[in-house]
């Protein structure tokens, strides 16, 4: 009788915390649609629970506040980014390749979910902080390492010049990902533009040849 109680206890648990995590998910869902449309200042969590179906009490159960809320939506899409990254370093034939790869899916990434950069900063990450929490999430090792690990395959096959410091080459590729702060919605270029401009003065210069 022991073990047949335990078993439904088990299952009983097991349903409750299946249900909490499909509740979740649609938590970040609703929250991720209304922080694309309205921004992280117009969104509410009141907003949030209406959209979902549920009190704002049983929101607070999950999140204990809008903070903690976004923060949860940015680690989903860092782990969802992350892995999208994986299969691009594997799928491309070149290191050139890769990082022309890297750049448009980062690029497609960061234009897609501004809204979600902004809301990172008014909860107060800077640029220092992203960093540390995208290395911190990156499962195979940090996220700096494997484009060290790429420029340095990239000077072993003769793609790059030997001559430049890798590090050097590493913080101009994190600088170029990175240069959204001071550009309005409106003046955006497309990712695909960005990425073609990007490279050019990533493996060419600004040179006129």
């Amino acid at each position: 009788m022991t073990a047949e109680k335990d078993n439904k206890t088990n299952q009983k648990r097991s349903l409750k915390e299946r249900q909490r995590a499909e509740r979740e998910q649609l938590i970040l869902e609703s929250a991720n649609t209304i922080l694309l449309e309205k921004g992280y200042t117009a969104t509410s969590m009141d907003e949030i629970a209406r959209e979902v179906g549920i009190s704002k009490g049983t929101l607070y159960l999950h999140f204990s506040s809008k903070e903690d809320l976004v923060l949860a939506l940015f680690e989903e899409k860092l782990s969802a980014f992350l892995q999208l990254l994986d299969q691009v370093l594997e799928e491309e034939p070149t290191t050139q390749k890769r990082l022309e790869r890297l750049l448009l899916e980062t690029y497609k990434e960061i234009i897609e979910g501004r809204q979600m950069l902004i809301a990172l900063q008014s909860i107060g990450m800077d640029r220092n902080s992203f960093r540390e929490r995208v290395n911190h999430e990156t499962s195979a090792g940090s996220l700096t390492q494997r484009i060290t690990a790429l420029f340095d395959e990239g000077k072993q096959s003769g793609e790059f010049d030997e001559s430049i410091p890798t590090s050097i080459m590493v913080s101009m590729l994190f600088a170029l990902m990175g240069m959204f702060d001071h550009w309005k919605q409106s003046e955006l270029p497309s990712a695909e533009v960005l990425t073609q401009s990007v490279c050019q003065l990533l493996f060419r210069g600004i040179l006129a040849q």
